[in-house]
């Protein structure tokens, strides 16, 4: 009777484990200056956000078919929209998802945004967001030029341990929630 016991809670802790298990998604990213997805280690060790606040144009989401692409594409330049067009749209949503994040319309090249990490848990999906911003005593006037800092991703579907109705939560380098989106994934 003891060893079954001893067998039951060790099966037991073993399922809890299992069901905790946090399990980490593959993805790729968009270089521009590539002109394609790649999975390239990206750099991050200088991006910190010494600002109080984000900008008014944050916006995130997933882009789960071809009609979701206008919630992107209303935030990016017109020359980087039309270039990106061909990519999201061509892409196999059957297959795929994309992933995006941009800080909107800035006017200083010191800010940047990327994805990280992709991780889920559940039918909770974390997104790790590193962000860069200019120093609080740096020149902040509005220039010339303006910027909109953003980054795609590609996912593909079968990454998902679970899919259906998933909850997608995008959080800073240092775990502040910037955004929560819904998404149902076939």
């Amino acid at each position: 009777m003891l060893v079954i016991t001893v067998m039951m809670a060790l099966l037991s802790a073993y399922s809890l484990g299992a069901i905790n298990q946090v399990y980490g998604i593959d993805f790729e990213w968009y270089s521009e200056y590539e002109g394609r997805f790649g999975s390239i280690k990206r750099d991050t060790a200088y991006d910190k956000w010494t600002l109080d606040n984000y900008p008014d144009g944050m916006k995130m989401g997933i882009i789960a078919n071809a009609g979701a692409y206008k919630g992107l594409e209303e935030q990016l330049e017109e020359d980087l929209a039309v270039r990106l067009k061909d990519k999201v749209l061509s892409t196999d949503f059957n297959k795929y998802i994309l992933m995006y994040c941009t800080l909107g319309e800035v006017y200083l090249p010191e800010y940047r945004i990327k994805i990280l990490d992709i991780a889920q848990r559940g039918s909770v999906i974390e997104v790790k967001v590193s962000m860069n911003s200019p120093d609080k005593n740096g020149d902040s006037s509005p220039g010339i030029k303006r910027y909109v800092p953003y980054d795609i991703v590609l996912i593909e579907k079968s990454s998902f341990l679970s899919r259906g109705g998933l909850h997608f939560i995008f959080k800073t380098q240092t775990g502040r929630q910037l955004a929560e989106k819904y998404c149902e994934i076939s």
